[in-house]
């Protein structure tokens, strides 16, 4: 009895950059993405994570990844269409790029699509791009940044090509958007009718995350009609998160309220907040690992190293996020965790004018 040995599939070229010929021909197979399972979690206002599944990643390898960003590099060259509306993926846009065009407006309604990156086909994306790409860019493009027939979550190319593909749904979009008229009802025993004010309908969209706005009062009408616009692009829309928010509460896009101004979630801030005095009174209180010793040799060591120090760079990176989406928010929760970490590097001696400084820069930042 002989065993059955497995096909060996052929691995991806060496990659030499700007030499794509050597790639004519060729295709990439399963056995180039190593799969992974990523828990999937849903975040609480505060920023608490809470568990929900597993999300599918399939990471390519460092040869497959290296020619599909060269793929996309040698693809924009020929300036392909991204709609002005399209804020994910690009250079000097982002969440609040996205959420400033929704702030003030009485109604925001939020469309999500369900499955976004395994539902952008290759077919989606060939019909998408410029008629001046060349042909064997498009066949390589077809070879090597598809994974089954569709985008893979996980490849360095997947982002700007679902950018691509989406550009006739986006444009759509905003027509429905600029053309959705209202017209006021006549007022009785007057003719003609007089018309109201018209309210714009602002139009934007973040990945797989749809916003529209307004101060159009049945604003909700028009999520008949972007539901049909989506089915007919071969998409599906996520019912379970389609959100229409009023005036009368919190509004949020792509994380960020959006009411009056731009701002970080008040939750978000009162949890970091409590976090970093949960890391002050372990100062005060002698329980502070990230308060080091020295040894014969002048070398560092923590006060307890049972216990892991504390995530000054969690903290920071948090604050640098609030300080994106509101510097003055920011600015005093960055002017507070300064504080906080130059107590760490203090004698007990000198903690008590320290921690004072920090209790009134605390009272500073609640407000």
């Amino acid at each position: 009895m002989t065993d059955r040995c497995e096909p060996q599939l052929p691995p991806v070229p060496s990659y030499h950059r700007s030499n794509l010929s050597q790639y004519e021909g060729m295709k990439a197979h399963a056995g180039l993405y190593n799969e992974i399972k990523l828990p999937k979690y849903s975040k609480s206002p505060s920023g608490k994570k809470i568990p929900k599944g597993f999300r599918t990643i399939n990471a390519p390898s460092e040869e497959l990844k290296s020619l599909q960003s060269e793929l996309m590099d040698a693809l924009q060259a020929h300036g392909v269409g991204i709609h002005p509306a399209a804020h994910a993926y690009r250079r000097s846009r982002g969440i609040c790029t996205m959420a400033k065009n929704h702030v003030g407006k009485k109604h925001v309604i939020r469309v999500d699509l369900k499955d976004f990156f395994p539902s952008v086909t290759v077919s989606m994306v060939l019909r998408a791009l410029p008629a001046d790409v060349p042909k064997a860019l498009v066949t390589m493009i077809k070879n090597w940044c598809f994974l089954d027939g569709v985008l893979p979550q996980g490849a360095p190319s997947s982002p700007l090509l679902s950018n691509i593909a989406l550009y006739q749904l986006d444009r759509d979009m905003q027509e429905l958007a600029d053309n959705w008229r209202f017209a006021g009802v006549a007022k009785r025993g007057t003719y003609p009718a007089k018309l109201t004010r018209f309210h714009p309908i602002t139009y934007t969209r973040y990945c797989d995350d749809l916003v529209f706005s307004s101060d159009y009062r049945f604003m909700t009408h028009i999520i008949p009609k972007i539901r049909a616009l989506i089915s007919d692009h071969g998409l599906k829309v996520n019912e379970k998160k389609i959100i229409h928010s009023t005036y009368s509460g919190r509004q949020y896009v792509t994380g960020v309220v959006v009411n009056e101004k731009m701002s970080a979630p008040r939750a978000m801030r009162r949890f970091l907040r409590s976090e970093m005095h949960r890391v002050a009174m372990d100062v005060v209180f002698g329980r502070c690992p990230q308060m080091r010793k020295v040894d014969e040799t002048g070398a560092e060591l923590p006060l307890n190293p049972d216990k892991p120090d504390h995530p000054f760079a969690v903290y920071q990176g948090k604050v640098a996020h609030i300080k994106h989406i509101n510097p003055e928010q920011g600015e005093k929760l960055e002017s507070l965790l300064n504080i906080l970490i130059e107590v760490h590097t203090l004698d007990r001696d000198q903690w008590s004018d320290a921690t004072s400084e920090y209790v009134l820069n605390r009272k500073d930042t609640s407000k």
